[in-house]
């Protein structure tokens, strides 16, 4: 395949999908072999994600930051992914997690039908809420994804180990976060590969040991497609 065929050409814009704001963000090296779509936490929007995705420079592999639905009140710019608090401001302890999980079944269904993409080349990854959503959706979704990674997000609901999905997923705790029960993942996933950062707190990796499993775990799930240049000689862009 040349490089030409596969630049930029399943690119996505605003006008394709209305449903939320969104950013794409063609890979560097001109090809798109991947997709990561970035799902940011409670009370956050795409900018932070819109820069991590940039400063990754993952080889091969384009960039969806997704915003959430939901506006946080009284809160400019910050979004959530379904409705979290009550009428008093209190944390709701059962959420519905539905309007995000249609919203990304949407998305991900534009993408594979208008543009191209196959579900095992597309990947998710969420910190704290948008985390939960990615976990929730490739769990109830009836198709493999490439991966998921997770980040400090735990599962909203039960797994009963009965009928587990197929998409491998990363998990990155902490110390302190207790709330990510392994053993909850593991009935809901074949494969689970779990991370554990070196501080205690609620913060994203901070650095490149903690950075460091996540990255190997892409390394193995992450597709690298051989092009050719003009002349017909085949290679691969290494990242």
């Amino acid at each position: 395949m040349k490089i030409e065929e596969l630049a930029q050409k399943r690119a996505i814009s605003q006008r394709d999908f209305r449903q939320a704001k969104f950013e794409y963000i063609p890979s560097a090296d001109g090809v798109d072999s991947n997709l990561i779509i970035y799902l940011h936490g409670l009370g956050d929007n795409i900018s932070q994600f819109i820069n991590l995705s940039k400063k990754l420079h993952l080889p091969q592999t384009a960039s969806l930051v997704l915003e959430g639905p939901v506006p946080v009140p009284f809160f400019d710019e910050a979004r959530m992914w379904y409705q979290s608090f009550d009428m008093l401001g209190n944390l709701i302890q059962n959420p519905d997690p539905r309007v995000a999980l249609n919203l990304l079944n949407d998305l991900i269904q534009t993408l594979t039908s208008k543009f191209g993409w196959d579900h095992r080349n597309i990947h998710l990854f969420g910190f704290a809420q948008g985390g939960s959503v990615a976990v929730e959706y490739a769990r109830s979704s009836n198709v493999r994804l490439g991966s998921v990674v997770n980040v400090l997000g735990p599962l909203l609901s039960y797994a009963t180990g009965n009928s587990k999905s197929e998409t491998p997923i990363c998990i990155f705790t902490r110390p302190s976060r207790n709330v990510l029960d392994g053993s909850n993942f593991n009935k809901a996933f074949i494969e689970v590969k779990i991370f554990e950062g070196d501080k205690p707190g609620d913060e994203m990796p901070k650095d490149h040991g903690e950075w460091s499993g996540i990255l190997k775990f892409w390394s193995d799930v992450l597709v690298s497609t051989p092009i050719s240049d003009q002349s017909g000689q085949v290679y691969k862009i290494i990242g």
